[in-house]
């Protein structure tokens, strides 16, 4: 039976499709290929899956569509594809990105997460901004950089990457505008949804045109939704059963630090 497709607005048969893409969730599955979804926004029980969160939502045109963006963002955040990078303390100044496919990339997700029925994304709620989103991820539009524009903040816990750590967005406020915080591969993603400008400072941190990002790391123990997120989350989730001992894991799917390699 076909229904209409999110993007395209077509009858097609829909795929499954991820609002976060599957790649990203390489680093928090278990021996098994399992990972634990926990929600800190309801009181549904923890229920293992062995994909990641994916619902009914694109046709397989539409999916193919945002496969570009995916694959280039995904290369990137894998360090298969060298991007320049310098760090001065906190603050990292990247450039040589591909200015549409990585802003597309950052922005399809914004609207996928709104359009989810699930639970996990129920924050994420555009209002009257979710059309043009829309269009933009549609026509292969990345717009200009201050529209919803978003900044990156690696997320480090005691120097190291936090790639094993998805948590539901949440909400929050910068100066007058909304904005939206997701944390996957080992990056807090924050995008700015207004009509208004962002204050300077943030605008400066948003990729522009030729390929530059400014980001600030950040620790863990500092990033107050996160930790809050977690301790939610481990208040509702009994250990998960293996025959090897396993340390209680916070949310989110999960977080999982692999050893180094030797």
């Amino acid at each position: 039976m076909n229904s209409l497709c999110a993007l395209c607005a077509e009858p097609r048969e829909l795929r499954s499709s991820h609002v976060i893409p599957e790649f990203l969730y390489s680093e928090i599955y278990d021996e098994v290929h399992r990972f634990r979804v926990i929600s800190t926004l309801t009181d549904d029980r923890p229920r293992l899956m062995q994909k990641g969160l994916r619902e009914p939502l694109l046709c397989e045109e539409c999916e193919s569509h945002l496969s570009a963006p995916e694959r280039y963002a995904s290369l990137v955040l894998s360090g298969q594809i060298p991007i320049a990078s310098s760090r001065t303390g906190n603050l990292i100044e990247v450039t040589g990105l591909d200015y549409a496919k990585f802003r597309l990339f950052g922005l399809s997700i914004l609207w996928r997460a709104h359009i989810a029925k699930s639970q996990f994304f129920a924050a994420v709620d555009l209002g009257p901004h979710a059309q043009e989103l829309r269009r933009m991820v549609r026509d292969s539009d990345p717009g200009a950089p201050e529209k919803y524009g978003f900044f990156l903040s690696p997320l480090t816990m005691e120097g190291e990457s936090t790639k094993g750590l998805i948590v539901e967005p949440t909400k929050s406020r910068l100066g007058d505008n909304r904005c939206y915080r997701f944390v996957f591969g080992g990056i807090v993603w924050a995008f700015v949804v207004s009509s208004r400008s962002a204050p300077t400072l943030f605008e400066r941190a948003f990729i522009n045109r030729e390929g530059r990002m400014l980001m600030l790391v950040s620790e863990l123990q500092d990033t107050t939704f996160v930790l809050e997120a977690m301790q939610r989350a481990l208040n509702k989730s009994p250990p998960m059963r293996s025959n090897k001992p396993r340390e209680r894991t916070p949310p989110c799917c999960a977080l999982r630090r692999r050893s180094s390699a030797r």
